[in-house]
């Protein structure tokens, strides 16, 4: 067994109304709610390990004759498999790991027969169901982190663990320029495409759409004058989180 560290956070509840003898409050029939500040805990954490990390641990924890780049090889397999195995409708039941299988969540519609996929199914996911010893962890002790530096240190542990090991996001934002090439203010010379999250080491590609009267310069880096790539589709391959300016100039 283990200890959980957890810091504490004040937000409104919404609680039912009571009377002296413990009844709730009602007017004409209804419910009455008071909403009262209340102290939670939530859990924390302390650091975020990516694959290799987690893959060092591993071997030094438990000794394996295999590498790192063996188990992580191994475990970007089982993942690709995993997900081709929900994408043909089947749950995949890993023992003390859980359960895997697809969801879905929809938008409601009145008539099945006006029911439209590409309108009404709003996203997918892969959806884990836990073991049961999963289920309730076995804690000893619960540490809370009281000292601003460590609930900072666990607060920004916990705002990096939304973005999960082994995926990058890519980020795209547009700067216009006047005729002289000079940067226009208010005004937006095109459009782009291609923002999201993927696999570190998936290939996807970017795209830049000049407006009427405006051409495509190329892709920077922000705050920078050096063009990467001019191509307004550009093919980019993810080693980590990319942020790119789509520049567009006005024409003469």
């Amino acid at each position: 067994m283990g200890s959980i560290n957890y810091s504490l956070s004040k937000r409104n509840a919404r609680v039912a109304m009571r009377n002296e003898d413990g009844t709730t409050v009602k007017i004409n029939g209804v419910i009455q709610y008071a909403t009262v500040p209340k102290w939670y805990a939530k859990a924390q954490m302390k650091e975020v390990l990516d694959t290799n990390t987690f893959m060092k641990y591993c071997i030094s924890h438990y000794g394996s004759v295999y590498g790192i780049v063996d188990l992580r090889a191994c475990l970007e397999k089982i993942g690709d498999c995993l997900i081709e195995q929900m994408y043909e409708g089947k749950k995949i039941e890993l023992d003390d790991l859980g359960a895997f299988k697809a969801g879905i969540s929809s938008e409601g519609v009145e008539d099945a027969t006006t029911f439209n996929p590409s309108l009404h199914i709003k996203k997918s996911y892969a959806n884990w169901v836990k073991p049961n010893d999963m289920k309730n962890l076995a804690v000893d002790a619960f540490q809370h982190i009281s000292t601003l530096g460590l609930r900072k240190a666990a607060l920004k542990a916990d705002a990096q663990g939304k973005s999960q090991a082994g995926w990058a996001t890519i980020s795209l934002s547009v700067s216009t320029l006047d005729a002289d090439g000079n940067v226009a203010s208010g005004v937006n010379g095109g459009t782009v495409s291609g923002v999201g999250r993927f696999r570190i080491g998936d290939s996807t590609t970017i795209e830049a759409i000049a407006n009427d009267g405006y051409t495509f310069v190329g892709w920077r880096l922000p705050g920078s004058n050096q063009n990467i790539n001019t191509s307004a589709s550009y093919e980019v391959t993810l080693t980590g989180n990319i942020n790119y300016v789509a520049v567009f100039q006005a024409e003469e």
